[in-house]
């Protein structure tokens, strides 16, 4: 419960940017991040921190900021995948069944907590994807994981919530406040969503 507001209070801290704990902190994803004990502050560190631990670090929740990583592939920064290279060996030899197990997992997808509006934001996935690796830009890897992937709930926000806001303030403040928007949609009943 505690680590999302000091992972954010560190990251926050290391962008020299104080604005960005209430910014996001008072956004409806990072509180129920927080409520849900989720781990989606994880990659929040690691496209804060980049180098040899980024990529390790978003790589625990592919579909907040996966994409994030054709971003440093564009740079040419290959040593900085050898952390997760190594993260994925030992898990093989560990649970030599995880891929199997995560993709024949239950049916989530079609859940009244999925906020992925897949696959009708694919073509802005794509666009995101192009600009990830042409602009070499983790925001653009962040929303091309969020439009391609079939499943994420609200938590997996977090991480372009504070990327908006590190770039431009109101951009994240006015993102921190539709979301708040999305909660009265809900409890209105206008979407099928439920949080």
């Amino acid at each position: 419960m505690f680590a999302p507001g000091i992972a954010l209070a560190v990251a926050a801290h290391y962008r020299r940017k104080w604005w960005l704990i209430p910014i996001v902190g008072l956004s409806f994803p990072f509180i129920a991040l927080s409520a849900y004990a989720n781990v989606d502050w994880v990659p929040l560190l690691g496209l804060t921190f980049g180098g040899g631990i980024g990529p390790l670090l978003i790589s625990t929740k592919p579909q907040a900021a996966g994409f994030a990583l054709l971003a440093y592939l564009s740079r040419g920064k290959l040593l900085w995948f050898v952390p997760l290279l190594i993260a994925v060996i030992v898990s093989f030899i560990l649970y030599p069944h995880w891929i199997d197990s995560m993709l024949n997992g239950s049916d989530i997808i079609h859940t009244e907590r999925n906020l992925s509006l897949f696959p009708y934001t694919i073509p802005v996935g794509i666009i995101a994807l192009v600009l990830t690796w042409t602009r070499r830009d983790v925001l653009w890897g962040t929303v091309a994981s969020l439009c391609l992937t079939p499943y994420y709930y609200i938590p997996s926000l977090v991480p372009l919530l504070f990327l908006l806001a590190d770039r431009k303030w109101w951009l994240g403040a006015l993102f921190s406040l539709s979301t708040w928007l999305l909660v009265w949609a809900s409890l209105t009943g206008r979407i099928g969503v439920r949080f």
